[in-house]
């Protein structure tokens, strides 16, 4: 990781950590904004990768499923957007997918990190049981209003915090001659 993008993780985490104690502090007015922080997110990554694919990975070998994550990520943006008018049992359903579906990546990411023998392993676990912890959480509650915003106000926190981490954290880099 350079300079810049550990400066840039850094500020990135603060920012979410400030916005995930504002969220936290009324939480009655803050589910059309988390139904924006999270289409606006997934149109940023979409287009991030669409941009990507336009520029490097359309030459590459298996290119093209950087295409259909790219247009995946500008359609469930799209899908968040249109979350705000449908009742919360929805978002809550929405919630917990991501989730869910974030710490199954992170704990798929743990089990090829142990294969290979990477020390960093541990952090992408507690990430994943975290995530998947989370997802149980918005199922179980999933009619509460409050406890919904609490849940993605302190995943935002924990997001924030990991990007913190690693920003400090030393990288290994590999050189060939």
């Amino acid at each position: 990781m350079t300079r810049i993008n550990r400066i840039e993780n850094f500020l990135i985490g603060l920012l979410m950590i400030a916005g995930s104690i504002a969220l936290a502090i009324n939480p009655e007015e803050s589910l059309p904004v988390i139904t924006a922080i999270m289409s606006v997110s997934l149109w940023i990554y979409g287009i991030r990768m669409m941009v990507y694919y336009l520029t490097m990975a359309r030459h590459m070998v298996g290119g093209l499923r950087v295409l259909f994550r790219a247009i995946l990520m500008l359609d469930l943006g799209y899908f968040a957007m249109g979350l705000t008018e449908i009742p919360l049992l929805y978002v809550m359903l929405y919630l917990a997918v991501m989730h869910g579906i974030s710490g199954v990546i992170n704990m798929l990411r743990v089990r090829e990190a142990i294969r290979l023998e990477a020390p960093s392993w541990r952090l992408n676990f507690f990430q994943g049981a975290v995530d998947v912890v989370t997802a149980a959480l918005c199922l179980i509650m999933i009619r509460s209003t409050k406890l919904a915003v609490y849940i993605y106000a302190a995943g935002v926190l924990y997001s924030g915090c990991i990007r913190v981490i690693q920003a400090f954290r030393k990288t290994t880099s590999v050189y060939v001659q």
